[in-house]
């Protein structure tokens, strides 16, 4: 949509564009940065113990036909297309998931993103996964004879 203003007697055609938007849905996962530092307002840290499973689901809100990639490390991951489009009022909801298995401690500060294009624009939502491991020690004063 494109449209005409005027201001003091010059014309300025200006083009109307709606704001694309991605962000990751709510994810008892993910926690936003307790310093958070400007330029990193898409980032989340996302927390995960050793052999955890972690499932992310990605919503992109946009009025053009949208690819969205899910990448670890910058590394495009392929996975099955399990995307769901509703369209109302000319604008799609488009929402992916990813899931991460079998997390491992050498897969801390892993970066994990959900990004779209289309042609007006591009976008990222991003995590930073941190790794924990339970590890529970036991002394032989407290299990007598702990094999």
């Amino acid at each position: 949509m494109t449209f005409l203003k005027t201001f003091f007697g010059i014309s300025i055609t200006v083009a109307a564009v709606m704001c694309d938007r991605v962000n990751f849905e709510d994810n008892q996962d993910l926690v936003k940065e307790s310093d958070l530092i400007q330029g990193r307002e898409h980032i989340k840290l996302m927390v995960g113990m050793v052999g955890d499973t972690i499932d992310l689901k990605c919503n992109v809100i946009s009025t053009k036909d949208t690819v969205i990639t899910w990448k670890t490390n910058g590394k495009i991951e392929s996975k099955p297309n399990n995307q769901i489009v509703t369209t109302k009022g000319g604008k799609s909801l488009i929402e992916d998931k990813f899931e991460i298995t079998n997390i491992t401690k050498e897969m801390d500060g892993d970066r994990v993103s959900c990004e779209y294009s289309n042609s007006l624009s591009e976008g990222r939502a991003e995590a930073i996964l941190q790794v924990y491991a339970l590890v529970v020690e036991t002394s032989e004063v407290v299990c007598g004879t702990c094999q």
